[in-house]
């Protein structure tokens, strides 16, 4: 019994290798985003193979990608960038690997995604310590991307004879010269008959995209006229202020467009009105001839009786005067 037990012990002995090599507890030892990031920059030279641990116990994948995209070139770059081509070539196999597991749920090479950030370690790592950005540009791109396509629909809403593309690329990119009228005042009465006419365009324009300027609070805290849906970010790219016009000019255009406003509610009130007043005259004649035919076809029973009118004939007066 104490040999077989002693047998027993000897087989289950653990020693301090055994412990430092197991496995155990490696859940709970998680890595932060940015120190995964920091070690992927810099050359580990104590434990030059504990990066692919590093990788896993940080766990986002996805942004751990966004940060080496931000910060790869500043990291380590030749004269020919082929550690740049090499590095991009291993973010592409990861995209393609990631789109398709996300897009058939196979996991069957999920564990190919934290390799490839291995190898852009191996690519990207320096002893100088480099100072590595937070990845901010994929949601900062998607929020405006986001906007813009809000806005986009905002304007197809107003006009829906027009398809998405077509708005995008014949309307949108020249609607901003528009809405740019040329006046020399702000005062509406000073200006010429031709600013006048343009004033008007501009503001028609407005109303049939759907297009309004309202006073809004700028972070500066002055309160200025803004367009809503911005157009402009849409028809330009980064250059959206070069035909802005300036505040005076946006506040004659908010006015004249709600004069505009409210022309076409009153011809739209008096177009309402004459297809009431028709229809109703309509319906008058049409009530009298349904009348009138109603009662030439009652029943005998609900008849009454009248007394025949008897047409006298006409006589001609004789004259027995004998005259000579």
């Amino acid at each position: 019994m104490l040999r077989t037990f002693t047998e027993y012990l000897i087989i289950f002995w653990i020693n301090v290798e055994d412990v430092e090599n197991a496995a155990i507890g490696t859940k709970d030892s998680t890595t932060s985003m940015m120190q995964a990031l920091q070690a992927i920059f810099t050359i580990n030279d104590s434990e030059p193979t504990s990066i692919l641990k590093t990788i896993q116990a940080a766990g986002e994948y996805d942004r751990i990608v966004e940060g080496i995209f931000e910060n790869y070139l500043t990291a380590r770059v030749d004269s020919r960038l082929l550690i740049a081509c090499e590095t991009t070539t291993w973010l592409r196999l990861y995209d393609i690997v990631s789109s398709w597991t996300q897009r058939t749920q196979n996991y069957s090479l999920y564990s190919l995604l934290p390799l490839c950030i291995a190898r852009c370690h191996s690519l990207l790592a320096s002893r100088q310590q480099l100072k590595v950005k937070f990845p901010m540009q994929a949601q900062e791109m998607s929020r405006r991307r986001a906007e813009l396509e809000s806005a986009v629909a905002a304007v197809r809403a107003a006009r829906v004879d027009v398809s998405r593309r077509a708005l995008r690329l014949d309307l949108l990119p020249l609607l901003p010269y528009v809405l740019s009228p040329t006046l020399r005042s702000a005062n509406i009465q000073l200006c010429s008959e031709t600013e006048r006419k343009s004033l008007r365009a501009c503001a028609g324009a407005m109303c049939d995209f759907g297009l309004q300027y309202s006073q809004q609070r700028t972070p500066e805290g002055l309160y200025a006229f803004l367009l809503e849906p911005d157009v402009y970010k849409v028809a330009f790219f980064g250059s959206e202020e070069r035909l802005r016009p300036p505040p005076a000019v946006r506040q004659a255009i908010a006015r004249e467009q709600q004069l505009e406003i409210i022309r076409r509610n009153e011809n739209m009130m008096n177009r309402m009105c004459s297809k009431n007043s028709s229809s109703e005259a309509k319906q008058k004649t049409d009530k009298q001839t349904i009348t009138k035919d109603v009662k030439t076809e009652l029943p005998n029973h609900l008849q009454r009786l009248q007394p025949k009118v008897i047409e006298k004939p006409t006589r001609v007066s004789v004259s027995f005067i004998y005259t000579n």
